[in-house]
């Protein structure tokens, strides 16, 4: 449209434009009209170059329609994961490190016996008394994949040198899944429209214990937290 190469939109309906009631009638009222493109929308019988055809008075109605639809699905999948968190099924694409997905139950997590070791290193080193930039000094210098690494290169065992660095650290000696526990709704979408996320209030998490085997004891976890 931008390099003058196209005159004319089809879409089946109008919620093939669009379900933001807002920047489709960006589209209809100022966009399509400002370039001369005539958009059709075949379902909804929506013809901007007909100016006598009744559907399009429709459009504005149809579009919020679509927003309220496009709402109340997200509204859906929000309390269906609501719902498996207070399970306590783990929704993680990656499965912490130390862990793996269970093969038998979805949403449970097991013991992973490589790196699991690694977890328990870790936390040995800091109740020795080593800092966090000593363990992952160690980590590097004996390399110990990283999470990151590991996740990539679990099933075919080639894993490739790389840096620990004190936040991969720090995120696995405060991680209560090492202990049983499976923490969820800790961020959430500011809305259905903006994909960003935000930090919720520990108090808003959901904690449920002893969803899985734990790979550090409860004593030796809250020693660290110490």
């Amino acid at each position: 449209i931008e390099k003058q190469k196209i005159n004319m939109v089809i879409t089946k309906d109008l919620s093939r434009l669009g379900r933001d009631y807002i920047k489709t009638g960006e589209y209809l009222e100022k966009y399509f009209p400002s370039k001369n493109v005539r958009y059709i929308a075949v379902n909804d019988g929506y013809d901007s170059f007909n100016d006598e055809n009744s559907n399009n008075e429709m459009a504005p109605f149809k579009a919020v329609f679509n927003d309220m639809y496009a709402k109340d699905i997200s509204k859906k999948v929000r309390t269906a994961l609501k719902t498996k968190q207070i399970k306590g099924e783990y929704l993680g694409t990656t499965p912490a490190f130390g862990y793996k997905k269970d093969i038998k139950t979805k949403g449970k997590l097991v013991i992973d016996k490589q790196s699991s070791k690694d977890v328990k290193k870790i936390f040995e080193l800091y109740l020795s008394g080593k800092s966090i930039l000593e363990i992952s000094n160690i980590l590097t210098k004996a390399e110990v994949p990283t999470p990151s690494q590991y996740a990539k290169t679990a099933n075919t065992q080639k894993y490739i040198k790389g840096a620990w660095n004190d936040k991969s650290v720090r995120f696995i000696l405060q991680n209560e899944v090492y202990i049983g526990n499976t923490v969820g709704h800790k961020v959430k979408k500011i809305n259905y429209k903006i994909k960003k996320q935000v930090m919720l209030p520990k108090d808003n998490w959901i904690k449920v214990e002893n969803t899985h085997e734990p790979i550090i004891s409860k004593e030796d976890f809250e020693k660290v937290q110490n």
